[in-house]
């Protein structure tokens, strides 16, 4: 193939734009072995949704295109294959060694290679599906055949498709991750129709996201830690995107990663979500694996205010809990406890979680450890934030109004006066917050 028969791709065939520029930079720290860096970026550009096509010129009606690495970054070739949805074929050289990309509608379905170590035999071997001698007799038997030794071996029953198709993915993703470590070489693209069938098919941006992780282990971003005092931030820009992240997330991860600010320390982090340390740790790692969040410059020691807030608002939840309780208990001695079971067993199902591991018949079983480590699951989301507090302010509508049923009586003045004095409290002292409006508008309503 003529040189003049491919468009000549450089870094100013591609927008400067952040997009690009993310791209660039989480090719080089990958290349790098900087592993964390890479997440950081690719997730960056993730973030921007970038989707323009390049304008390049066809010939003879495909895109043909070649370029070098040096001067076009890896992914920039795969953003044109991936954005335009192109069939082909493409072939990467370094000094050592070659591979041969097939895409089809813009993925990647097989990535052939010179090297006889990374050959679908090796890992058979390694899988131990065939022992070396017995490979080298299917090998000689296949020579007759006009097919590939994976199909061959799934047809004489030495293994099943679905272990074909797990080692023809393990073996794309190897051969991917060496691509794109490549700092020199070269590369071309030709626009052709491609009609054989895969059991594998990747999005480009998929593999690299995979590579990435490859070389991100544990051990390495622990090391990043030398105390508790360190500070990680949200990559995500706009409070809609952590949001949406959010909703994505498993729901373990959820609750750090809404107190992963940018200002709370390690300690700030264990502190809030009553996790141990080893917990958040493995979750701040995972998050970090996701492009979510990145380690701060910074270290801090200052206090948590939202922590505080949530803790102090728990306090006066409790306090009026045990005026209820006592309420019960006087007017009505051992069946008031009863009562206070019946009322916890019929909350509704949301409320219930946040007196989960708790019977609040038992006062001393109401710790402030245990709500705090419930109300973890929904505190992330603004529609569910208030809902602690409506889990108090039910139980105490209810308990009140089984009172009222028994003996036909309110609350006692004396009751009201001294949760009048815990509502003024908070109104004089403490900082206006919606949580804190919230919790004094509800209590007023209870008391009339």
């Amino acid at each position: 193939m003529k040189s003049s028969d491919f468009r000549k791709l450089t870094r100013d065939s591609f927008p400067m734009n952040d997009f690009f520029e993310h791209l660039e930079k989480g090719t080089e720290y990958y290349q790098k072995f900087n592993y964390r860096r890479s997440i950081e970026e690719l997730a960056a550009a993730g973030v921007l949704r970038y989707s323009e096509p390049i304008k390049l010129k066809k010939i003879k009606g495909k895109f043909a295109f070649r370029g070098d690495f040096v001067q076009t970054p890896f992914l920039f070739m795969l953003y044109i294959i991936s954005m335009e949805k192109l069939s082909g074929v493409s072939i990467l050289k370094s000094e050592t060694k070659e591979r041969k990309y097939v895409f089809k509608n813009g993925n990647i379905i097989r990535i052939a290679a010179t090297e006889k170590k990374d050959r679908i035999g090796e890992y058979i071997i390694r899988r131990k599906i065939l022992t070396p001698e017995e490979l080298d007799l299917q090998l000689k038997e296949l020579k007759k055949q006009k097919k590939r030794l994976g199909t061959w071996l799934v047809e004489k029953k030495y293994m099943k498709e679905k272990t074909l198709a797990e080692l023809l993915s393990l073996q794309t993703e190897e051969r991917f991750s060496d691509s794109m470590s490549w700092r020199t070489g070269q590369f071309v693209f030709k626009e052709m129709d491609v009609k054989e069938k895969s059991l594998i098919e990747y999005s480009p941006i998929k593999l690299a996201w995979i590579a990435i992780h490859r070389g991100f282990n544990f051990d390495d971003f622990r090391k990043e830690i030398p105390n508790n005092k360190i500070i990680f931030e949200p990559v995500i820009g706009s409070k809609e995107d952590k949001d949406k992240s959010l909703k994505k997330l498993d729901a373990n991860y959820q609750f750090i990663f809404f107190l992963v600010d940018g200002v709370r320390n390690i300690d700030q982090l264990i502190q809030f979500s009553r996790n141990n340390e080893r917990s958040v740790v493995n979750i701040l790692y995972k998050l970090a694996s996701f492009g979510l969040i990145r380690r701060s410059a910074s270290m801090d020691e200052s206090e948590d205010q939202v922590y505080n807030e949530v803790k102090m608002i728990i306090g006066v939840l409790f306090d009026i809990y045990h005026i209820v309780i006592k309420e019960l208990t006087d007017e009505l001695g051992a069946h008031g406890k009863v009562l206070m079971k019946e009322t916890q067993s019929s909350l509704k199902k949301t409320y219930l979680k946040t007196f989960d591991k708790i019977a609040l018949e038992e006062p001393r079983e109401l710790k402030i450890d245990i709500v705090l480590k419930n109300i973890s699951l929904s505190f992330p989301f603004p529609e569910k934030r208030f809902s602690f507090i409506d889990a108090f302010l039910e139980i105490y509508k209810i308990s009140l109004e089984k009172l009222r049923r028994e003996l036909g009586i309110g609350l006692r003045a004396k009751t009201i006066k001294k949760m009048q004095v815990i509502i003024g409290d908070m109104e004089r002292f403490a900082i206006e917050t919606e949580l804190k409006s919230y919790m004094i508008k509800n209590l007023k309503q209870l008391i009339k």
